[in-house]
């Protein structure tokens, strides 16, 4: 048998045993208790299944605790691990300078390889994990999301409203940074059966005060440009909607009692872009909320980035789908209205142990273990599956002439893979850009990331042409 084939069948056989010995399956979990919550489960859709080994690892750092940063040790981790193999499969009369160089020249491949496969974790409709919700007098509500017209927003009211469809919410309130005008015209639209009405629309805002407030249920256009935290509370209680504080855990700005002493409505204890917060803030909230009355909510805080979401709030409302746009937005803010914890259970989608803090260089291994370890029997036959492809593939490469003069130019090969991996980022950079005029007085995110994007996807583009030209060059004579 061949080396290739071993090192195949070694890999699944190490993905076998991290499933058998210690699988720990994917729970929907009480935020508040960190308990399995009742009557809720996940779903995988087939492509999910059968593309397991290319779209289940991409999903799975779209919800790490810090993915883009544990995606870029993964590269700093597959640079290293190129400059091994490549020392290991150089002649030993061949220079170590010379070694180098080859490994030198096919670092911004490589990232080109690494960015182009973020942009579609970022912008591809991957088939995710959807929630199961078995409770007929239960809906699942979304608090928080940003669309195109905040100024942080990569995604249209639209596909908002898609996403959330696809993550099995029932309803969900767009929380644009300090307006909500277009969020009260896109709910107008609902109500006039000009947008299909599910799932139902509310309306809130995002208010940057001190910490970032969650002003929700306005019916009518408020201005808060200019608002104190008090004035900004103040506005959305005259309209019966609630305050609450968002992420505080992320700073700990002014104390919990500083927002409580303003008359909020409750905090977020749970928010998809802080999954993994100290223990000791956690409680402090939870105690808080519980020693005076307020309410505790989950936000997956969407702004556009990737497929996922992992949190949600279950409210118990019966004859839900018997009640028209108007009695539906009631019902949802009677609960909040009335403090009322008991027919709201946050829920969060728990898939791995963090990684601890101060060991980020190492998160691949953390990564490795806790991904394999939540699959389940038909995600590990696709694995087999696309292992034993793998074989059969390495097999005919070591026997096809073909391969085997690619294999010589090498670097040429490398360097098609860097035209193509480059065009994604030109690509996705000039769909930015061709945003940022329509959305000029609400958004400036689409500018920033676009003329990177652009820029270093030019730049990749014209290093892989280069890299082909002399390898064509040398080869010549």
């Amino acid at each position: 048998m061949k080396t290739s084939t071993w090192k195949a069948l070694a890999l699944f056989g190490i993905i076998g045993i991290t499933i058998l010995l210690f699988h720990k399956p994917i729970q929907i979990v009480n935020a508040v208790t960190l308990l399995p919550a009742e009557d809720f489960g996940l779903s995988l859709s087939f492509w999910r299944i059968l593309f397991e080994p290319i779209v289940g690892p991409m999903l799975f750092y779209l919800r790490a605790g810090n993915p883009v940063e544990e995606f870029f040790v993964l590269f700093i981790w597959i640079i290293i691990g190129m400059f091994i193999w490549i020392l290991s499969r150089q002649s030993i009369g061949k220079s170590l300078w010379r070694r180098s160089l080859k490994w030198l020249s096919r670092v911004p491949i490589i990232f080109s390889v690494w960015l182009a496969v973020l942009l579609i974790m970022i912008f591809a409709p991957l088939p995710n994990n959807r929630i199961v919700n078995n409770n007929p007098n239960t809906i699942l509500l979304g608090t928080h999301s940003h669309t195109h017209y905040s100024h942080d927003g990569l995604i249209s009211q639209k596909d908002m409203k898609d996403w959330h469809e696809k993550n099995g919410f029932d309803a969900f309130f767009i929380t644009d940074h300090n307006h909500h005008e277009q969020t009260l015209d896109f709910i107008n639209q609902q109500r006039r059966g000009v947008v299909t009405a599910k799932p139902m629309i509310l309306c809130g805002e995002e208010f940057s005060g001190s910490n970032h407030i969650l002003l929700l249920g306005f019916e009518h256009n408020t201005i808060t440009e200019g608002f104190t935290d008090q004035e900004a509370i103040d506005a959305i209680h005259a309209q019966d909607g609630s305050a609450i504080v968002a992420h505080w855990f992320e700073g700990e700005r002014n104390s919990i009692q500083h927002y409580i002493d303003k008359d909020v409505d409750g905090f977020e204890v749970a928010n998809q872009n802080d999954v993994f917060y100290p223990e000791r803030i956690h409680t402090d909230i939870v105690q808080s909320c519980q020693e005076n009355d307020l309410l505790m909510i989950g936000s997956s805080d969407y702004h556009g980035y990737g497929a996922t979401c992992f949190t949600w709030n279950a409210l118990n409302i019966p004859r839900w789908n018997s009640m028209d746009h108007i009695g539906k937005t009631q019902s949802i803010m009677n609960i909040f209205k009335e403090h009322d914890q008991s027919k709201i259970q946050v829920l969060i989608y728990r898939d791995r142990s963090p990684v601890p803090p101060g060991r980020l260089s190492v998160s691949p291994i953390y990564v490795f273990f806790n991904y394999f370890r939540g699959l389940t029997f038909t995600q590990l036959i696709s694995w087999l599956i696309w292992s034993l492809l793998i074989i059969k593939l390495l097999k005919t490469r070591e026997n096809c002439k073909l391969c085997i003069h690619m294999k010589k130019r090498a670097l040429s090969k490398t360097g098609l893979t860097g035209l193509v991996s480059s065009f994604v980022s030109i690509v996705y950079g000039l769909i930015l850009l061709g945003k940022v005029e329509g959305l000029a007085a609400y958004n400036d995110i689409h500018q920033e990331y676009g003329v990177p994007f652009t820029v270093i996807g030019v730049s990749l583009f014209i290093y892989s042409l280069v890299l082909i030209f002399i390898v064509k060059t040398v080869n010549r004579r």
